[in-house]
């Protein structure tokens, strides 16, 4: 038994995975497809193809979630502080 993997291209945002399939399945299948990447996911994942860019947004996200954390902490400790 040979299983081989055929690496599929990482830096191509457009991959069609549904090339060369059978009309017929297409179409049974159609509703599973993915939709469309929105203009924002494809403009974050060309900048990410900059390693720079990549540590800038994951440093963002990671101190974003980090302040969002904090602010419920806050806001419940305020809560139950005020009371009835």
């Amino acid at each position: 038994l040979n299983l081989e993997v055929e690496e599929e291209d990482s830096d191509d945002p457009v991959l069609d995975r549904w090339e060369g399939l059978d009309p017929a399945f297409i179409k049974e299948w159609a509703e599973y497809r993915e939709p469309p990447r929105s203009f924002t996911s494809k403009f974050l994942y060309y900048i990410c193809g900059y390693l720079w860019v990549l540590h800038t947004v994951a440093f963002i996200r990671k101190r974003a979630h980090r302040m969002r954390q904090i602010m419920l902490k806050l806001s419940t400790y305020l809560s139950k502080r005020s009371g009835p």
